[in-house]
């Protein structure tokens, strides 16, 4: 296994919702404060994180994820240029694949990193880059 790693929207949701899958992130958490791994989550994913959380509760729980977030031993993922691109090029030759995963995936080849997620969307592209399953939802 990859010693960086890229949590997909899917994961960070299990972990916030406590659904199956939760525990693996907890996990990997774990071992990033450790020192162990790195973890990786671009703004992208963020962005549909948040919106998740807000639309599934409400906004002041999406601003409850943004102030616990730095306490988390996660590196945040600006999107530049060059990853525009990567994700861009990922989105025209792989379609249908959501926007946020090609961010994602551009982030694991940018970085070397595996991708944590469950999301079966990802299956598509698992021989161009390394995925870490999580557990189907039930």
């Amino acid at each position: 296994m990859s010693k960086a790693m890229v949590l997909d929207t899917y994961a960070m949701m299990c972990y916030l919702q406590k659904e199956p899958g939760a525990l693996e992130v907890y996990q990997y958490l774990k071992q990033a404060q450790k020192g162990e791994i790195t973890l990786f989550l671009n703004v992208v994913n963020l962005t549909e994180i948040l919106y998740t959380v807000e639309r599934r509760y409400d906004e002041a729980m999406a601003n409850q994820f943004m102030t616990t977030l730095p306490a988390l031993p996660i590196e945040m993922v600006n999107v530049d240029k060059s990853l525009a691109q990567m994700a861009a090029k990922i989105k025209a030759n792989r379609a249908p694949i959501a926007l946020s995963d090609c961010f994602c995936i551009a982030t694991a080849m940018k970085y070397g990193a595996a991708i944590l997620t469950g999301d079966s969307e990802f299956k598509k592209l698992e021989d161009q880059v390394e995925i870490v399953w999580l557990p189907p939802k039930s």
